[in-house]
């Protein structure tokens, strides 16, 4: 439990930051070429089934926060903070990652934009036997990952995304798929929904979720 704490301290610790770097300034200097917007904060909340279909089971859940910012022209600063709880068959692993990186994006025309993000961070793991509530394994280890892109503003206030990612680590090794759309209610506040298919080689995971997007 203290070590979980610790971990959630790191990931508010990271909000706040990422707050106090979306000043004004920064947003004014960068200029985009397309509509889609890259300057946000987030919060995303998802569950699903590892090793099944969406559904079958709701054994994995995952709680999310971070942050994108353009910065000069199309190169892009981003930061995000993930746990990760999977608990099939009396173990539960925990996963706790913190990932700043940098990217950079094109536009292929004012309503589609293809973007690329590197991240490098550290990631603390442990799996624990519920039945004897005993640590089999408990480490931190380095992690990284790159991901690609496509977004394409499917009306003024509906952004349609999809990324395929490469996440590397000690623990554990993943391909990740995604596709969301996030939905402006203003010009500030944005509604999402996305789904994510996770394969770590031996095992997989289905997962659909929902988003909270600050722009700034």
């Amino acid at each position: 439990m203290e070590n979980a704490l610790k971990r959630w301290s790191i990931a508010g610790a990271t909000f706040a930051t990422l707050l106090a770097l979306s000043p004004q300034g920064v947003a004014a200097e960068s200029r985009s070429t397309s509509s889609i917007n890259y300057n946000y904060l987030y919060a995303d909340v998802s569950s699903g089934s590892s090793n099944e279909d969406l559904g079958v089971n709701s054994n994995v859940t995952a709680v999310g926060v971070g942050g994108s910012m353009q910065y000069k022209d199309n190169w892009l600063l981003v930061t995000d903070y993930a746990a990760r709880f999977i608990h099939p068959n009396g173990f539960t692993t925990e996963y706790y990652s913190l990932r700043p990186g940098v990217g950079y994006k094109y536009s292929l025309t004012n309503k589609l934009d293809v973007s690329s993000r590197v991240r490098y961070g550290a990631l603390w793991s442990s799996t624990t036997n519920e039945t004897t509530n005993t640590t089999v394994t408990n480490g931190t280890s380095s992690i990284y990952g790159i991901d690609l892109m496509l977004t394409y503003l499917a009306m003024e206030n509906l952004e349609i995304s999809v990324s395929g990612e490469m996440s590397r680590s000690s623990p554990i090794d993943e391909d990740i798929f995604m596709l969301r759309g996030d939905y402006y209610v203003n010009e500030n506040i944005a509604i999402g929904g996305f789904y994510t298919y996770r394969d770590a080689q031996t095992s997989h995971t289905s997962e659909g979720g929902v988003s909270v997007r600050y722009a700034y």
